[in-house]
């Protein structure tokens, strides 16, 4: 699922096997599966009922719980959401699953300072490092005519090796912002902005502000 590779057949499979032997599942053998169920988005009409046990499996389970688990957790609940599954957890276990997910903060690259500055200069209206209502840390929250807009800084660790394509973590966090929080979001590809500065005789802080906005539109 980190790989962002989806193979149908493959996760039929593994829901079968999974349904059949969740009973001898390791909790974070749980929480790997569904999560991977949640970053490809995988569709079976037997899900239902594989959610259903894994919501008890878990909640049996709850005290031991690490935070690698948690987060996982909160990410299918968020999936589960998406897709208008019925699984209901104590509210004292969501709580944890979203302290858990919101534990660590987010720190402002160099990158991302670069970028504030040059939003400060366009007289744009920001925060950094805002906690969408998922849970979500997003780079830069930028108000426009009222209208809020996230906007993600991705290096080269949100892109498969040698690749333009997303791994499948940074794909489930656009996806779930979009669709759950409803905030438009914008990515910011790292070659994309590195390529601002490959022509040395054009000004490189014009064709920024002019990158920016167009990503805006």
């Amino acid at each position: 699922a980190k790989q962002n590779h989806s193979s149908p057949d493959l996760f039929d499979k593994i829901l079968i096997a999974t349904h059949s032997r969740l009973h001898e599942f390791k909790s974070q053998e749980i929480a790997n599966t569904v999560w991977a169920f949640a970053v490809l988005n995988f569709s079976s009409p037997n899900l239902s009922q594989l959610n259903s046990k894994v919501t008890n499996s878990i909640i049996s389970s709850g005290d031991s719980l690490n935070y690698e688990e948690m987060n996982q957790l909160h990410q299918w609940r968020l999936w589960c959401r998406e897709n208008d599954c019925k699984i209901s957890f104590p509210s004292e276990l969501q709580d944890r699953f979203f302290n858990s997910f919101i534990r660590k903060d987010g720190v402002p690259s160099r990158w991302q300072s670069d970028v504030a500055g040059i939003f400060e200069i366009m007289g744009i209206s920001f925060e950094e490092e805002v906690r969408t209502e998922t849970g979500y840390s997003v780079d830069m929250m930028l108000t426009i005519n009222g209208e809020n807009i996230a906007v993600e800084l991705d290096g080269p660790s949100h892109y498969l090796v040698k690749s333009q394509t997303q791994t499948g973590p940074s794909e489930l966090k656009h996806r779930q912002i979009r669709a759950l929080d409803q905030i438009s979001l914008v990515s910011i590809p790292y070659w994309e902005w590195g390529d601002l500065h490959a022509n040395k005789k054009e000004n490189v802080l014009d064709r920024q502000k002019n990158f920016l906005k167009k990503k805006l539109e």
